[in-house]
């Protein structure tokens, strides 16, 4: 029973001491914190869209309080947007809609959004920022 004992309190001190944290807490691996979307802007002029980007660059930097870490968006060589969060990641996707959501009402536009609910892997091609608020492990290659 003694023997049993010592390898759970051996185990639970090898997990706890093992565990990536940031300011005491566990880090999320950045694919937990990352969210594909797309906005339909095909009615858009392109002057247009890049206004929207930058505007959306601003309304995340100083209208609104989203824990945003980056942004990318749809270029020549990715159809897609991409946001990676900083905190509360298990809420990503939650959290995702309702910034679009408020953005395009902030903007007075009523076009389609989606938010896709795929785990996506950082990239060049998708969202590739790192730092102290992620683990270094990463599960998604």
């Amino acid at each position: 029973m003694k023997i049993v004992v010592a390898v759970i309190f051996l185990v639970i001190i090898v997990v706890a001491c093992s565990a990536e944290s940031y300011e005491g807490e566990v880090l999320y691996s950045r694919s937990d914190c990352i969210v594909k979307f797309h906005i339909d802007t095909s009615a858009l002029s392109r002057e247009a869209i890049q206004a929207n980007h930058n505007a959306f660059s601003n309304f995340i930097a100083s209208d609104a309080v989203y824990p945003v870490a980056g942004i990318s968006f749809p270029n020549s060589s990715r159809n897609y947007y991409y946001v990676q969060f900083s905190e509360f990641c298990e809420r990503r996707f939650e959290i995702a809609n309702d910034m679009i959501k408020q953005f395009l009402t902030v903007q007075n536009l009523d076009i389609d959004y989606q938010v896709f609910s795929e785990t996506i892997c950082p990239s060049p091609k998708t969202i590739n920022i790192q730092g102290p608020a992620w683990s270094t492990y990463e599960t998604c290659k």
